[in-house]
């Protein structure tokens, strides 16, 4: 199979493309396996309050981390 030449190759997906034709409300339980229709936006911030949503422990290659006896040193606890 030969390679298409980008401009070729777009206007070829972009021929196969068409809007949705209409859109319907459903609920969420109703939801899986179809496409919205437009962006989600919450309503209220949740949690209503600052918050780190990541957990767990960043280590660079050089620092010991094997049975060698060296301890790393924490230097920051985010709650």
């Amino acid at each position: 199979m030969a390679l298409l030449e980008l401009d070729t190759a777009l206007a070829r997906m972009l021929d196969d493309l068409a809007p949705i034709p209409r859109t319907e409300r459903i609920g969420l339980a109703d939801a899986l396996g179809r496409v919205l229709a437009e962006a989600p936006v919450a309503r209220t911030a949740v949690p209503p309050f600052p918050n780190s949503a990541m957990a767990g422990y960043a280590v660079r290659a050089a620092d010991p981390i094997h049975d060698t006896g060296h301890h790393l040193r924490v230097v920051e606890t985010i709650f």
